[in-house]
């Protein structure tokens, strides 16, 4: 996949994942134009939700700024999303 960000390019895979049943995406950032990213940065993952309605794409992405990154408890994660 391909990230336009305001600095250019953020190359990423995304892997699909399941978290209790709703479906998501594990995005691994792999790096920009200028190179790869460092294996130990902090915000490498991320994982965001998606549903598809009425013909329409709906993406919502984990922030980690707000939820704690320690957070072990699946059925807690998933209400974090909603």
């Amino acid at each position: 996949m391909i990230h336009l960000t305001g600095d250019g390019v953020m190359y990423c895979r995304g892997d699909p994942i399941t978290i209790e049943d709703m479906p998501c995406v594990q995005v691994e950032f792999l790096g920009t134009t200028d190179g790869h990213l460092a294996s130990n940065e902090e915000k490498r993952y991320q994982v965001a939700i998606y549903q598809f309605e009425n013909n329409e794409l709906t993406v919502k992405k984990l922030n980690t700024d707000i939820i704690d990154a320690n957070l072990k408890d699946t059925a807690l994660l998933k209400q974090e999303f909603l």
